[in-house]
């Protein structure tokens, strides 16, 4: 009888036992599942602030390229407009925009000497002729602009005359009785309504009359 309780107490010792290691294996697989979850939130979390940082780095280097691409440029329009002057357009327009902008074409506007689909650049100069008048190039910039007036002038000086039209005020001084006032009104003069189509045309300047063209009248020319 003594053996066969010591018997059924050792059996409920190890069933307790069982039972007990049954309850921590599953406590402790429990914890590393729940740890599990908790890398894998942290992991994902992490992933998505960085895919956010990328977007929102992309979206502003996109927003600083279209800014660099949209600046603010100033275009000077002359000749047959209907409002010659300075304009501010945005760099990613035409020449057309420019010349929107001035008030459109005249009547007597020699529109197939100008390009209208040219992209407008700073400090650019656009200049649209009459129909029938001979002209240097109807749209350059001011860099283009400054090499062709100075190859101008230089074949200009070697046949002795001085252009007008690209002179400036430091060349047109050396015409006989033109000092820096009268050079400084031609050059004004020649800003606000373009070119000069014959040398007569020099009269219209205030300050000029008809004594100091005649002096001067052998040694200019505007082509």
């Amino acid at each position: 009888m003594k053996d066969f309780l010591l018997r059924k107490y050792w059996i409920m010792f190890i069933a307790v036992g069982v039972i007990l290691a049954i309850f921590l294996v599953i406590s402790q697989n429990k914890d590393k599942e729940v740890t599990g979850q908790a890398i894998h939130l942290s992991e994902t979390k992490k992933s998505d602030d960085y895919n956010e940082i990328s977007s929102s780095g992309d979206e502003s280097n996109t927003a600083d390229q279209l800014e660099t691409e949209n600046q603010d440029i100033y275009v000077d329009v002359k000749g047959a407009v209907n409002k010659p002057g300075v304009y501010k357009l945005s760099s990613n327009e035409r020449v057309q925009d420019a010349i929107q902008d001035a008030g459109g074409f005249k009547k007597d506007a020699d529109q197939n000497q100008v390009n209208l689909a040219q992209k407008v650049q700073d400090e650019m100069v656009v200049y649209v002729p009459e129909v029938g008048e001979n002209q240097l190039p109807t749209v350059h910039s001011a860099s283009s602009s400054s090499a062709a007036e100075k190859d101008e002038s230089s074949l200009q000086s070697r046949n002795n005359l001085v252009n007008i039209n690209t002179a400036d005020e430091t060349e047109l001084q050396t015409l006989t009785g033109i000092g820096p006032s009268k050079a400084a009104a031609i050059i004004e003069y020649r800003e606000k309504n373009g070119f000069f189509k014959k040398v007569e045309d020099l009269k219209n300047v205030s300050g000029i009359g008809d004594k100091t063209f005649e002096k001067i009248q052998s040694s200019i020319t505007v082509q």
